[in-house]
């Protein structure tokens, strides 16, 4: 029978099945939807999960005759469905595949590239997405004699832009792909309770798999974002990296914290190479002086999220305004809520900011040529992250000539040597320092920075990963994923799909429990954020409600989110053993 992809947030999502031997069945289609004939509370209450089963049937029928798309009826049947159970959220939205046995003899099919171009089809740009181009002109330009090119895209996300569109050979939706000889997943992490992710790198009928990873979240999440927050994407970095022949990476930091998570988990003989992309292509370009007219304006990148650090910012506005030549202002070009910008502006305003409205702004929906030009007009950009997979706020304003304070942290370094414009992201005064520099600064210190980071750029790298996933080694090699003589597809034996836990991924589907994006226990303030000057009391208060409001844009997403204490792993821990 076809797959049964369901992201449960309530008792009905028990299991979610991963029985597809195909692409097609992976993504089957609603045969017929039929509700009043299923006793869903009874289901998702019984003892035996079989019973799930018969649920599963009712829902998705097998079909091996074609591809048919969902019809307006069946998006409204499980539209209802969804309000109904909420988390009930099957992942048919895909348009399907005939089964790859179907297209012809071995010798008739084409060599597949399939990437998973589902970031690409984001309304909005960001650092991923620009990436995500970035590779996938790369594998366009790069593909060998013999294979053609498709994306495997969602009908519920906007087309792709005609210019990338035009870079695939092939339509995959059309049914006359065979078995895929690389699958190169580009949605570094679209949504988490999506279990298309997971089920298309272990997909038996793709010989050599490649996976983007944009940025890590660190080995150890606590210390990561500094409360007790555990990111569930953490956990899916895991499962991506485990059945995924090449880890592609930003840049040297998160290479290195790939390698170090890998061999956290003691895999045993199977290891994927972890290759760097250094995927911006504008790295090579050597900055001159700036013609566009300045402004006297300091933009901050960053966003809700407290890694982003936007905190250590917002306590010491007043000093930067005040204390910098020409008293700038200071535009946050991040993605954070009304309630934290009033946090912002009350703190900057107790700090001696009085004119907060006109001296802080906030921007979060920039078109790309607003920002363009508004970035490139700047007087200076400050970057205070406390962690990045790899800083594009630092390198598009090196490209047009911007001069850049920013963090001293692993992915900064490795783009810039020590000097004047590192600060420690934990310190007031260190910021203060490197901001007031660049203030004073002549246009010798971006001619500098833009220097170093030509030194740097190396533009084989991009190429090396893109040639490392296209790999022909296991060309001549049955499907290496296939599954055993006998066996159900979803009894895989690779002991590299157990978590570090000891419990498989579809152990954690099936168990009493929910798939979930974070497990969110009682959060608290690492103390080590809190190292401001104690004349600056506002560096805590600004952090606070900077965490205050992660936890309330975390826990508004229903169904999404567990507050759940530690006892809830204890607890799958034990029946697992």
């Amino acid at each position: 029978m076809a797959t049964v992809n369901f992201a449960h947030g309530t008792a009905l999502a028990q299991a979610a099945y991963r029985q597809a031997t195909s692409l097609g069945q992976l993504l089957e289609t609603v045969d017929s939807f039929r509700p009043p004939a299923i006793d869903f509370e009874a289901a998702a209450h019984a003892a035996v999960p079989d019973s799930l089963t018969e649920v599963s049937r009712a829902l998705f029928h097998d079909r091996r005759n074609g591809s048919r798309f969902l019809s307006s009826a069946d998006w409204s049947a499980l539209d209802r469905a969804r309000a109904s159970w909420p988390g009930f959220a099957p992942v048919g939205q895909c348009r399907i595949l005939r089964e790859p046995w179907r297209a012809g003899s071995p010798e008739q099919r084409s060599k597949i590239v399939l990437l998973d171009a589902r970031t690409l089809q984001l309304p909005h740009m960001n650092g991923t997405k620009n990436h995500a181009l970035a590779l996938t002109r790369a594998f366009a330009a790069e593909l060998p004699p013999h294979h053609d090119l498709a994306f495997f895209t969602s009908p519920r996300l906007p087309a792709l832009e005609q210019e990338i569109a035009a870079l695939a050979t092939v339509d995959w939706r059309s049914g006359l792909i065979g078995d895929v000889e690389v699958y190169v997943q580009l949605a570094t992490v679209m949504d988490p309770s999506d279990p298309t992710n997971l089920d298309l790198l272990r997909a038996p009928w793709i010989r050599r798999v490649s996976v983007f990873l944009d940025d890590i979240k660190g080995l150890h999440p606590a210390h990561f974002i500094g409360t007790n927050v555990h990111f569930w994407e953490h956990q899916v970095t895991v499962e991506k990296m485990r059945p995924s022949d090449v880890v592609l990476t930003l840049g040297q930091a998160s290479n290195d914290e790939a390698r170090r998570l890998w061999d956290s988990l003691e895999e045993g003989e199977h290891r994927p190479a972890f290759v760097i992309t250094s995927c911006q292509s504008g790295l090579g370009h050597v900055a001159t002086e700036r013609t566009e007219s300045r402004t006297n304006e300091f933009l901050v990148f960053g966003n809700h999220l407290p890694h982003k650090n936007v905190a250590l910012v917002a306590a010491a506005s007043s000093l930067i305004h005040a204390g910098t030549t020409g008293q700038p202002s200071i535009t946050f070009v991040a993605a954070v809520s009304p309630v934290l910008e009033d946090a912002i502006r009350r703190v900057a305003e107790n700090e001696g900011v009085y004119e907060s409205q006109r001296c802080l702004q906030f921007e979060a929906n920039l078109s790309s040529e607003a920002l363009s030009q508004r970035l490139s007009q700047s007087r200076g950009v400050i970057v205070p992250s406390l962690h990045e997979g790899f800083s594009l706020p630092v390198i598009e304003a090196i490209e047009r000539g911007v001069p850049v304070a920013l963090s001293r942290i692993p992915a900064h370094q490795e783009l810039l040597p020590e000097g004047p414009w590192f600060f420690d992201p934990r310190s007031v005064e260190s910021l203060l320092s490197a901001v007031r520099s660049m203030g004073e600064a002549d246009e010798s210190w971006s001619l500098m920075q833009s220097a170093h980071l030509a030194e740097r750029y190396r533009p084989s790298t991009m190429v090396h990963a893109v040639r490392e996933s296209l790999s022909t080694r296991t060309n001549d090699a049955p499907l290496r994923r296939a599954q055993p003589s006998g066996a159900a597809p979803h009894e895989t034996a690779h002991s590299r799909h157990e978590t570090a836990a000891g419990i498989t991924l579809d152990q954690l589907h099936t168990r009493d429990t929910q798939l979930m994006t974070v497990l969110l226990a009682r959060p608290h303030v690492d103390e080590t954020f809190t190292s401001a000057p104690k004349n600056l009391p506002s560096f805590k208060h600004v952090h606070d409600a900077v965490v205050a409001e992660f936890h309330r844009s975390l826990t508004w997403r229903a169904g999404r989110v567990v507050t759940a204490p530690l006892r809830w792993l204890r607890s799958i821990r034990g029946k697992s053993s």
